[in-house]
């Protein structure tokens, strides 16, 4: 069970010196096996009689050691006691975050890392470290105010793992139990330009109100100058139309010879000094 020959400590250590009380915890922590403490008992008589040299030595003693109905199970009785030891034989759990850390370390910006676990103790793992890294506090949550000044490293990318496929399975039974999830680290020259694009926007709002208010009262003031001019206008209008009826009274033979008549000083005029001033060509103008 080990990955390297050169570990000090062995499977077979495990299963023939460990107290049962501490094998039991073993293969309920890292195996999650609900019979553990039968498992761990049984361990402890088969070792007295003879000591554990082959997997399947102990494979048979936790089939022994099991209920029947458990026996008929997808999985053989002993994958988790298995698995639990080899956790421990070879230190995976506490590898593994070390591992999650190294590796998030040389990911560049914007590249994207994929963890697949075969177990929920690696899977609880990988997902709590994603989740620590994604957050952009880490304060206590009874902290009135954030002091931290943390800054999320990833974005997860799968907010549940990936599971495979019925046929992938058929294809690669050890993939039954894999789960996959991914993360994109942090660009933060990326994230930089969204803040300040975003801090523009924010400003540019209430400038382009602004705009648009002054802009609605120039258009009303503008408007109100026009309904002044046309109203001066019409005034224009019917002043020039007065103008014209009290020229065309004026201008009547009739009423001509009445003034003459009146201002005795007109009637001994000699013709030949009379001008006669036609002013209706410019009012009419002026009217136009």
């Amino acid at each position: 069970m080990r990955l390297n020959r050169n570990l000090e400590l062995s499977a077979a250590d495990i299963v023939n010196s460990y107290p049962e009380t501490e094998l039991a915890n073993i293969i309920f922590e890292y195996g999650e096996e609900r019979y553990s403490r039968r498992i761990a008992s049984a361990i402890v008589k088969a070792r007295k009689e003879a000591k554990f040299e082959y997997a399947k030595q102990l494979a048979d003693v936790i089939w022994k050691a099991v209920p029947a109905p458990y026996r008929r199970g997808r999985n053989h009785p002993a994958t988790k006691s298995f698995q639990a030891i080899r956790i421990v034989v070879n230190g995976e759990l506490a590898r593994l975050e070390e591992a999650l850390e190294a590796a998030l370390r040389v990911l560049k910006p914007g590249g994207k890392m994929g963890v697949i676990s075969f177990h929920s103790l690696e899977d609880r793992i990988v997902k709590r470290f994603f989740k620590k890294m994604s957050l952009k506090c880490i304060c206590p949550p009874e902290a009135p105010v954030c002091t931290c000044r943390a800054k999320s490293i990833v974005k997860i990318l799968t907010k549940k793992p990936v599971a495979p496929e019925e046929s992938e399975v058929k294809e690669n039974q050890p993939s039954r139990s894999s789960k996959l999830r991914v993360v994109e680290k942090v660009n933060e020259i990326m994230k930089f330009i969204r803040k300040i694009f975003f801090f523009i926007i924010v400003l540019s709002v209430p400038v382009l109100l602004f705009m648009n208010v002054n802009q609605s009262f120039r258009y009303e003031r503008l408007a109100t100058e026009i309904d002044s001019f046309e109203l001066e206008q019409k005034e224009w209008l019917e002043e020039n139309k007065k103008m014209l009826s009290t020229y065309s009274v004026f201008s009547s033979p009739a009423r001509v010879q009445k003034i003459t008549e009146n201002l005795p000083e007109l009637s001994t005029a000699d013709p030949g000094q009379s001008i006669i001033v036609n002013i209706r060509p410019a009012l009419e103008g002026s009217i136009d």
